[in-house]
This record gives structure tokens, C-alpha cells and sequence, in this order.
């Protein structure tokens, strides 16, 4: 007979996500000690801290395409040199921006840290497998693992608007677009509605914010009103 016993603890990381931990204590073997499903930071920061500890760990990522095809692979998408992703800087008071360049560096860098990050869980043993994961039991997934790591993080909702998903994009398709925005407007005041109208308009492109309540609703609403009265002031 196989006893089992489950512990579910659900809780917010510092990454801004929710983890879901199973603990099991199976009279039994498992193909690994830990599966993460999810490569994003927190999940793979926890895949790397479990393989430290001598842990066997495996990490199942897969990103649905946008309803636009907008893709990606394994790990982050961070931009962090303004002149090789399309900025012209002659002088301060003289800058430019040219989306082609901007998109294609996006781009290239959004894949070459997919790459890296790959090598980088070869390196450390930790195996990956580029699939959905989806509970058949307790600690079976497509594999079989004692602890089990939700880490999936979020994904845009499309408004059930006829129309919507046929002509809208999201925050996971703009630096897939081909051509500049233009006039955008920005549905939803949350911290990543901000972030891309904030950096559409210092870009030069017109951006309007539509809120249906409060900007930043959950955080600070002194410090959101301060956010989003210095992005009036510049043109939001």
C-alpha cells in the first residue's frame, strides 16, 4: 500500500508570482526529487538553488504563442544598452530612436539569452524539457517528482470584445511589431500598462492610459498618484 501525505503552501515571492509547493512523502521512487514548471526567473532560481542542495531537478517551460504568433523561448528579456538597441544619442538634447534596429537587437538579444540559459541548466545537470506540464496525480506530470514548483508568472488577458484579439496586441507582442506603434492606446493602468505607455511617449509616440478604476491598484496609492502625475506632466 502506498500511504501519501500532502502539505500545500501557497505564497507570494518577492518575484511577484505565486508558488505552489506539493511535498509528498510517498513510499516510493521518483524520476526527480523537484520538477519547476515555468522558466522564468523565480522558476529557474529555484531550479538552481535545488540543484546546489544536491537536489535531482527538472524544469518544463513552454510559452503559447500570442494570438498575434508572438513566441519566445527559455528564460528573461532584459534591455540594458540604449545604443545597440536603436537609440541615436548625438546629444542630449538630439535623440532619436529607430524601431527596426530596436526590435531586431530585442530580438537577438531575447534569443541569445534563451540560449545561454540553456546551456547554463546543461551545465548544472538540470535537465529541461520544453513541454506543458499538466498534473496526472500529485507527482506526475510527464515525469514523476516528489516536490512539484509552479512558477508560470502571467500573461496578458485579452477583454472578451469581439475584435479584441484579432486587432489588439499586448505587452508580449510590441517589440514583435515590424513597423513603429504610432498613437497608442494603452488599456489598463497596471505596472506593465504604465511601463509601455511610459516608454512609448519617451519615445516619441503619442500614449493615452484607459483605467476603468485606480492606476497601480494594490500598491501605494501615494506613490501611484505621484507615478502617474509625473506621466501626465510628460505628456500621458
Amino acid at each position: 500500500m502506498v500511504m501519501v501525505a500532502l502539505r500545500i503552501l501557497l505564497f507570494l515571492t518577492h518575484f511577484g508570482f505565486y508558488i505552489l509547493w506539493i511535498t509528498g512523502l510517498v513510499d516510493g521512487t521518483f524520476d526527480y526529487d523537484l520538477a519547476v514548471i515555468g522558466g522564468g526567473s523565480g522558476g529557474l532560481a529555484c531550479a538552481k538553488e535545488a540543484i546546489n542542495q544536491g537536489q535531482r531537478v527538472a524544469v518544463l517551460d513552454y510559452v503559447q504563442p500570442s494570438p498575434q504568433g508572438t513566441k519566445w523561448g527559455l528564460g528573461g528579456t532584459c534591455v540594458n544598452e540604449a545604443v545597440s538597441y536603436g537609440w541615436q544619442v548625438p546629444s542630449l538634447k538630439d535623440v532619436h530612436i529607430s524601431w527596426p534596429a530596436l526590435t531586431e537587437a530585442v530580438q537577438n538579444h531575447i534569443k541569445s539569452v534563451n540560449w545561454v540559459t540553456r546551456v547554463d541548466l546543461r551545465d548544472k545537470k538540470i535537465e529541461y524539457i520544453n513541454g506543458l506540464g499538466e498534473f496526472k496525480d500529485p507527482h506526475t506530470i510527464e515525469l514523476t517528482a516528489k516536490n512539484v514548483v509552479i512558477a508560470v508568472g502571467g500573461r496578458p488577458h485579452y477583454p472578451d470584445i469581439p475584435g479584441a484579439a484579432e486587432y489588439c496586441i499586448t505587452s508580449d507582442d510590441i517589440f514583435s511589431l515590424g513597423h513603429p506603434p504610432g498613437k497608442t492606446l494603452v488599456v489598463g493602468a497596471g505596472y506593465i500598462g504604465l511601463e509601455c505607455a511610459g516608454f512609448l511617449n519617451a519615445m516619441g509616440y503619442a500614449a493615452t492610459v484607459l483605467v476603468r478604476s485606480v492606476p497601480l491598484r494594490g500598491f501605494d496609492q501615494q506613490m501611484a498618484r505621484m507615478v502617474t502625475s509625473e506621466m501626465e506632466e510628460r505628456g500621458v
